[in-house]
């Protein structure tokens, strides 16, 4: 299978899809992802999205093998335990961020509790330790849709000899992956999602080989399968705030302000 090779450069998401040669809405489509919202001062309603995000360029969680500890965009810790119930997710191949040689990478998709489409990686063993705790699943007839994801920092030991005849110790941190029944309500919004949007990380399709894909995983990115064109949009007025890739994960967020003063009917 090629190395598949995405354009950085993406917009917002689009606001309708075209079904059986027609353009409809995805208010209409997909009422789940949208709510009222409602002007403090002038009481005027607004239909708007319940979701944040912006494409191919999810809000970034990251696992730090040398701490054990995962985070939020290198910047919020938050703890040696993480939970969250995916969507889609993609095993693949490459040499991210610099690397001089091909690892195995896992990343998933997900909405984080304040609604914002979101994505996690990880490689090496706790890659490993994923393809493994997968075999379990698949084999219980159970889809990863309809799990909770819980994970745990596990402290590994290595010893390896230098090329110099010496000998080398040291530890790391690798994910375990535990499963919980997942919440319906979410499934039902992470699919309406997968389905409304496309969901993936422009950085991680860019020269790497995709070896496994899950259900909700938009498949046209990586087998070049025929996508309608969405209709276009105004390119966005508010600036969008990039973070330079740095070697650990999943290395790009954004951030989307709003000003109007508004409430939730």
């Amino acid at each position: 299978m090629s190395a598949t090779v995405i354009s950085p450069e993406t917009t917002t998401v689009s606001t309708a899809l075209t079904v059986n040669g027609t353009q409809r809405s995805l208010q209409e489509l997909f009422p789940n992802l949208f709510e009222t919202l409602v002007d403090e001062d002038t009481g005027e309603e607004t239909l708007e999205p319940k979701i944040v995000y912006i494409e191919g360029r999810p809000k970034i969680y990251r696992f730090d093998g040398k701490t054990g500890r995962f985070n939020l965009d290198g910047k919020e810790d938050l703890g040696t335990d993480f939970t969250f119930q995916p969507f889609a997710w993609r095993l693949f191949n490459g040499g991210l961020f610099d690397r001089k040689e091909s690892t195995q990478w896992v990343e998933f998709f997900f909405l984080d509790a304040d609604l914002c489409v979101s994505t996690i990686m990880f490689n090496n063993t706790s890659a490993i330790n994923f393809k493994e705790a997968r075999e379990k699943i698949v084999y219980q007839r159970k889809k990863f849709e309809d799990l909770k994801f819980v994970l745990k920092a596990e402290k590994k030991d290595y010893e390896i000899t230098l090329p110099d005849g010496k000998t080398q110790k040291g530890n790391y941190f690798a994910a375990t992956f535990q499963f919980e029944e997942g919440d319906l309500a979410f499934r039902k919004l992470g699919r309406d999602v997968a389905r409304a949007y496309n969901v993936y990380g422009a950085v991680t399709l860019q020269n790497t080989v995709t070896t496994f894909l899950s259900d909700w995983f938009p498949k046209h990115l990586i087998y070049g399968l025929p996508l309608v064109e969405p209709p276009k949009e105004e390119a966005a007025s508010e600036p969008i705030a990039v973070v330079e890739p740095i070697p650990v994960e999943e290395v790009q967020t954004f951030f989307k302000s709003s000003s109007k003063k508004s409430s939730r009917k």
